[in-house]
């Protein structure tokens, strides 16, 4: 039987196993959201996962950790995610947009699935407060996003966004939280209590149809 892996507002998720793998970590996140195969390996080490070669883990946390691993290598190399080249990246200074994009598109379906960032950073509140809730409209179950957000100078740690029956929640990679998106003021000020409360880059899928879900 396959174990169900899904966000819940208020219960934990797991908690990234690196100082700079939040990107990675909420990749891992949405991978196990799309592939029940994934998420069955890290909740319960099931043999179904042999696809992952040498990655292995005693516990849930571990598997995890495994799998994060194995996704920052591939978004700081040269060879981009699905194939291709990117532009390699110091894993010491976190997980590029570009590579962010790639790597959600082929969880989203490949080809099939564009993303793209959007600047937040720097443009007046009012616009700012547009960019928001029309890329928090564009995420869908099977095409999340992710936010970049930070301090007054550098953007510093990745969240995921997936809509849910409940409405659209926040994955925070760094205490394993997941809380409701609320942009009812225009700002991130619900990530305040981590330390990073500005937008930077907000990342969706280009042509993902509208969701009605209220942020």
């Amino acid at each position: 039987m396959t174990t169900p892996f899904g966000l819940v507002v208020g219960q934990r998720s797991p908690v990234q196993g690196g100082e700079t793998t939040c990107g990675p970590a909420a990749l891992t996140v949405a991978r196990m959201l799309a592939d029940p195969v994934v998420a069955q390996w890290i909740i319960t080490g099931a043999s179904a996962a042999n696809a992952f070669g040498d990655l292995s883990g005693d516990s849930p946390s571990a598997r995890f950790t495994a799998y994060e691993r194995l996704v920052h290598r591939r978004v700081t190399r040269a060879a981009a995610p699905g194939g291709g080249w990117q532009l390699p990246w110091p894993r010491a200074l976190g997980t590029p947009p570009w590579a962010v994009c790639r790597e959600l598109e082929m969880i989203a379906g490949g080809r099939r699935v564009r993303y793209r960032r959007v600047v937040i950073r720097g443009r007046s509140r009012t616009r700012q407060q547009e960019v928001l809730a029309h890329w928090a409209r564009h995420l869908t179950p099977g095409q999340p996003g992710v936010l970049y957000v930070g301090h007054s100078w550098l953007p510093r740690h990745i969240v995921l966004a997936v809509p849910t029956d409940d409405g659209t929640v926040i994955y925070n990679p760094a205490t394993g939280g997941v809380t409701l998106l609320d942009l009812t003021d225009g700002s991130v000020s619900w990530m305040a209590g981590s330390g990073w409360p500005i937008a930077w880059f907000a990342v969706a899928a280009v042509g993902a149809t509208p969701s009605h879900t209220t942020v």
